[in-house]
Order: structure tokens, then C-alpha cells, then sequence
């Protein structure tokens, strides 16, 4: 059974604007956070592009959830481009990436186009240790930092992420959400998409160095896949922002 109640869904533009582009966002952020903030709204629909946003559990305005694994997610989504027309062009950014990656992967008639935003090849969410970060944050004795760097990155975009969100359960919304996801390990050659794929990502996103590997599976797999676009100067927090993602994006979409 499709779990349709673990994401909330959003559309703008015109409902005739033809194949739609759905946005999935990333870890700790939202519709609101990823997309709209960020200019991708309202430079798509100008473009005149129908937009269809999906919302992840506990993330924005939609209700955290228990007992799921990520496939869920991925079959939650796949039933959303069903009900917008049954083919979409899909942006997704860091785990939307991932999540993307796995659509377009399992259900290759549903994705046109892919577009991978700070992309990697590992999930960094898999080895985050949950109960250090708790302890971390447990107010009667916090400790300074995780002892794993890059869980200590991702707890910080978790703080950040309540504070953009507003949402008072923000930080043990997200460590919930993180077991969840740590249910199906990531494994990109399991399902490798064949749609025409485009990576993007700043040059200074430690993140997303794996981004190469996911095209080489792409192409090794007979699919196309356009060369990575490296942005200058950006990182994993914010190469989202930046217009020449958009363009990018909006260019390869656009190709026959």
C-alpha cells in the first residue's frame, strides 16, 4: 500500500503548462525553504513551467511519521506524478537528490529529465549516530560538538533547519525523520536511471564530490548524462541559491 499521507503536496502555475517539474527538497528544509526562498518558484513558473513540490515527513508543514523506510518516500512520489499526468521532469536537491535518483531509477516512465542537485553517491544520513547526538544536545550536560564531522554538519543543518521551519519539535522531528532513513540503506547501482541526467554542485560542497560517480552509472547503464556543472564559490548550504543552477537546470529541462 502506497503511504500517500507521508508527503504533502504543493502546485504552481498553469494547471495546461504541460509536463510538470516536481521539486523535492532536501534534509531539515521544505517547499518553502528549498524553493521558494531561493527564487526556483517563480523562476520556473516564469519560464512557464507547471511546478508540482512535494513536502518529506516532518519537514515544513507536514506531520512527522513513523515506520517508514525511504522506498515509501519513492512510492509516495510516484504516486503524486501519476495523479499530475504520469511524466514529470524531476529536481531534487542533497537527499531529494537521492530520492529523485531512486524514482527515476525504479519507474522510468514517470521522470523525462533528471536534474541531481548536490548529489553524492553515499548517504551521509546512513552512520549518524542518533543517541551522540542526543547527548549532544541533552541541556543538563551538552556536549561541544559530535565526534564524527560530518554528523556534526548535518546536526547543525538540523538546528538551522528549526529555526527556518519554526517548528518548536524541529530537532527531534529530524532525528526521527534520520531513523527512518537509515531503514534502506542507500545503494545507487540497485536502481541506476537511464532518463537524461544532469548533476550540479558548488565547488566547495564536500557532499556532492560523488556527483561524477552517479553519471558514470548513468551512462554505463546506457542512459545519457550530461556533464557535471561545477558552480564556483558555492557550497552544499548554498549552491541551491545560485542562478546559475537555475539556468543550468532550466536549459537541460528544456533540451529535446
Amino acid at each position: 500500500m502506497t503511504r500517500t499521507d507521508l508527503i504533502r503536496v504543493e502546485t504552481f502555475g498553469e494547471d495546461d503548462a504541460g509536463v510538470p517539474v516536481l521539486l523535492i527538497h532536501g534534509f531539515a528544509s521544505s517547499i518553502r525553504a528549498n524553493w521558494e526562498s531561493t527564487g526556483w518558484l517563480r523562476h520556473l513558473t516564469e519560464a512557464g513551467r507547471r511546478v508540482v513540490a512535494v513536502e518529506l515527513p516532518g519537514h515544513g508543514d507536514t506531520a512527522a511519521a513513523d515506520d517508514w523506510a525511504p522506498a515509501d518516500l519513492v512510492e509516495a512520489i510516484a504516486a503524486v506524478v501519476e495523479a499530475h499526468g504520469g511524466t514529470a521532469d524531476v529536481i531534487g536537491y542533497s537527499l531529494g537528490a537521492r530520492l529523485g535518483w531512486e524514482l527515476a531509477g525504479r519507474h522510468p516512465a514517470l521522470v523525462r529529465r533528471l536534474v541531481l542537485g548536490g548529489a553524492a553517491a553515499v548517504d551521509p544520513l546512513a552512520d549518524f549516530d542518533t543517541d551522540e547526538a542526543r547527548r549532544v544536545l541533552d541541556p543538563a550536560d551538552p556536549a561541544e560538538a559530535m565526534a564524527d564531522a560530518l554528523s556534526d554538519q548535518l546536526l547543525g543543518a538540523a538546528r538551522a533547519g528549526e529555526q527556518v521551519l519554526g517548528r518548536a519539535d524541529g530537532l527531534a522531528t529530524a532525528l526521527g525523520f534520520i531513523a527512518g532513513i537509515q531503514r534502506q540503506r542507500y545503494d545507487p547501482a540497485s536502481a541506476v536511471p537511464t532518463t537524461p541526467t544532469l548533476a550540479v554542485a558548488g565547488d566547495q560542497d564536500e557532499l556532492a564530490a560523488t556527483s561524477t560517480e552517479l553519471l558514470r552509472l548513468v551512462r554505463e547503464a546506457g542512459g545519457q548524462a550530461a556533464d557535471l556543472v561545477v558552480l564556483p564559490g558555492r557550497t552544499h548550504a548554498n549552491a541551491v541559491t545560485a542562478r546559475g543552477f537555475k539556468r543550468a537546470a532550466t536549459e537541460f529541462l528544456a533540451a529535446e
